[in-house]
């Protein structure tokens, strides 16, 4: 039988639990100036077991693990650009040189498709519906990358966004170096009572993004490195965009390797029909040696979900905040489900 001590205790808790989902509603109202707080948190949680290392291994101080971390950082950051810039500017400039040669060569194959086909399918609609409706989306893709004006307006939003650029290593430097600090000052602060079940709480939340966030991250540099490798070795053009676009679309659970896999078929497709057979199979092979092999060892089961919730989480994320909810649908759920564990051991 519950007694009126347990009962007050639980009306305490539901009540901390209402505050901190309040704090969450308020955040998600003014989420247009948190960009920059939510990619140093990204950062931070990204360089924190290397500024622990250092600390540990090397006996730095925490300043200067923090500070010999951003120094390995930006030489991380300028071999990467070295090497792999130039060659992606480069095949950026083929690509748009050859879009008028893709607009080309897709006309005249939808004329052969009328040729062949007039006997089943009309000539005007198969024109009308599918063959000026990709020509027409080719030419506003050239004429995207090679407006001037379209440029000098992407140009003017990303320096519009230069701010946050600036900010988000100068924030995470902090939260690296005031993160214990943070973490005493809120042990402080909470209900003696319940202040061993919120840390767990919280500590359980920490490890599961910490983990989930180290292994995509690497588990998408592998496949796109990866990626990029297969498509060179296969002959395929502009193989350093296309990997890239396939580490990127990894971060999608599930989905990724397949999103990913399309503009590499596509670009493929310009080639011949044999490369298009060579690189679905290669993808597919990617895919299968990801999900067997790469993921269970990097990953393993850190988010507790089971597959079906993953599923459900990518859709239901993408369908309310599109690409962003698809990449955050397992973390979200992931936390939903630490807080329900923690509220019903506590309620029940």
């Amino acid at each position: 039988m519950t007694t009126n001590s347990e009962a007050t205790q639980k009306i305490k808790f539901l009540f901390l639990l209402g505050i901190f989902f309040s704090i969450i509603v308020l955040l998600l109202q003014v989420r247009e100036i948190l960009a920059p707080f939510f990619l140093a948190l990204i950062l931070a949680y990204v360089l924190h077991p290397v500024v622990r290392f250092m600390e540990r291994r090397i006996r730095l101080t925490r300043q200067g693990a923090i500070a010999a971390t951003y120094l390995l950082l930006m030489l991380a950051i300028a071999v990467a650009l070295f090497f792999l810039l130039p060659g992606i500017i480069v095949q950026i400039g083929r690509l748009v040189t050859s879009i008028p040669h893709y607009i080309t060569v897709t006309q005249e194959f939808f004329i052969y498709l009328e040729q062949q086909y007039a006997h089943i399918v009309p000539p005007e609609l198969l024109h009308e519906t599918v063959g000026r409706g990709v020509t027409r989306a080719l030419a506003a893709l050239e004429q995207r990358l090679t407006d001037v004006d379209a440029i000098v307006a992407v140009f003017g939003k990303i320096m519009g966004n230069i701010l946050y650029l600036i900010l988000t290593p100068f924030l995470a430097a902090y939260m690296l170096r005031d993160g214990d600090e943070l973490h005493r000052g809120l042990y402080q602060i909470l209900p003696h009572r319940y202040r061993g079940k919120i840390i767990a709480a919280l500590d359980d939340i920490n490890r599961v993004l910490s983990g989930f966030l180290h292994g995509y991250l690497l588990i998408s540099i592998i496949i796109g490195t990866s990626a990029a490798i297969m498509l060179m070795l296969m002959g395929v053009r502009f193989y350093l965009i296309l990997g890239a676009i396939a580490g990127l679309t990894n971060l999608i659970p599930y989905f990724g390797p397949f999103i990913g896999a399309v503009p590499a078929i596509i670009v493929a497709a310009f080639d011949s029909w044999a490369l298009v057979l060579r690189v679905m199979i290669g993808y597919f092979l990617l895919q299968q040696l990801e999900s067997l092999v790469v993921t269970p060892r990097i990953l393993g089961g850190k988010t507790g979900l089971h597959p079906l919730v993953v599923v459900f989480a990518v859709i239901s994320g993408g369908s309310l905040w599109g690409l962003p909810g698809m990449v955050l649908g397992i973390p979200v759920f992931a936390v939903m489900k630490i807080l329900g564990g923690h509220v019903a051991r506590v309620l029940f």
